[in-house]
């Protein structure tokens, strides 16, 4: 008996563990800091959450630039190739996206100024990252992309915002445990911003997390100048390695 009592309490802290441990793999990159800085968006509408930023964080060959040569901002997002599709009012489709085997899209609205002007969303937080961390997020979207012998990305559909906007062939596996704000989670801690991607289920949740660990770039260099002027206001004999 004594054994069957230990196996719930076995399994739950396993899962406890790969909670914490599997959803935080290392970071990808430098954090932020004053001199190093570039700013890109979480978008959210309190469930969904999508990355905001402006063309020129992409490579000239990215596959984003290749579709949309003459975008100057683009939003976006990761999901369920059905769910991701639909109104999202269909709870049986909602769940069976939850199982595990179901296909992927990425969509992506492109425009000529911020793509939150005009597709409004519920929370919008600006993320700082180090140069090497926007290379890795332009990287991690690439790689979220299903493509073709020539390399370009692949539409099926048309998107939820006009003409400029397209579902496109994803890649990886949409599940319980890999649901589209912990595909955002995960691409940001690539880029080097210390998120945890158990506790997303919702877009705002990941906002919270992520105006904690990844401020905008100028509340990093607002902290900065904060932490000099600090430093610079004690006497000088206390102006030693590590005060």
């Amino acid at each position: 008996m004594r054994r069957w009592a230990i196996l719930p309490a076995g399994l739950l802290a396993a899962l406890a563990f790969w909670f914490w441990t599997g959803t935080q793999p290392p970071l990808g990159a430098p954090r932020a800091s004053a001199d190093d800085c570039v700013d890109v968006q979480i978008w959210s509408n309190g469930w969904h959450a999508s990355f905001g930023l402006e063309a020129a964080r992409l490579p000239p060959a990215h596959p984003l630039r290749r579709l949309y040569p003459g975008a100057r901002h683009f939003l976006v997002g990761w999901g369920d190739a059905d769910f991701y599709r639909s109104d999202g009012t269909d709870l049986a489709r909602g769940l069976k996206a939850l199982l595990p085997g179901g296909a992927t899209t990425v969509h992506v609205i492109a425009a000529a100024s911020p793509v939150a002007d005009t597709f409004i969303p519920a929370q919008l937080a600006a993320v700082g990252l180090s140069h090497a961390g926007a290379a890795q997020l332009a990287e991690a979207l690439a790689d979220s992309l299903a493509r073709d012998a020539a390399g370009d990305a692949i539409p099926i559909a048309p998107g939820q915002h006009g003409g400029g906007s397209r579902f496109l062939a994803g890649r990886g596996e949409f599940n319980l445990f890999n649901v589209c704000n912990q595909w955002a989670a995960r691409v940001l801690r690539q880029a080097g911003v210390g998120v945890n991607a158990a506790w997303v289920y919702r877009g705002d949740w990941l906002v919270a997390q992520v105006e904690r660990a990844a401020p905008s770039c100028t509340r990093v260099r607002a902290g900065a100048v904060r932490k000099t002027s600090r430093r610079d206001m004690l006497p000088e004999s206390l102006h030693i390695a590590g005060t």
